[in-house]
């Protein structure tokens, strides 16, 4: 049973079409979540233009903070 279960089947049936996957972007649903989550360094690499200073973006959370302000410690490590 084992052996059955591993098995891969390569004579199934597949019904695709080529022309859906093209890519037309991201939507601005994602854009959303990136900004709700602070995920700015992601932001930028997948819409490239990023966060505008003008734009509104939740504070930063008090941890976010705590560790921008002592980047003077990263020396440390």
């Amino acid at each position: 049973m084992a052996y059955k279960l591993a098995t891969i089947l390569t004579d199934v049936e597949l019904q695709f079409d080529i022309d859906k996957t093209v890519f037309h972007g991201f939507n601005e649903d994602l854009k959303k979540i990136l900004i709700k989550y602070e995920m700015h360094s992601l932001l930028n690499r997948v819409f490239k233009q990023g966060v505008k200073k003008n734009s509104p973006i939740p504070p930063l959370s008090s941890k976010a903070k705590i560790t921008a302000d002592k980047q003077d410690q990263m020396g440390l490590f």
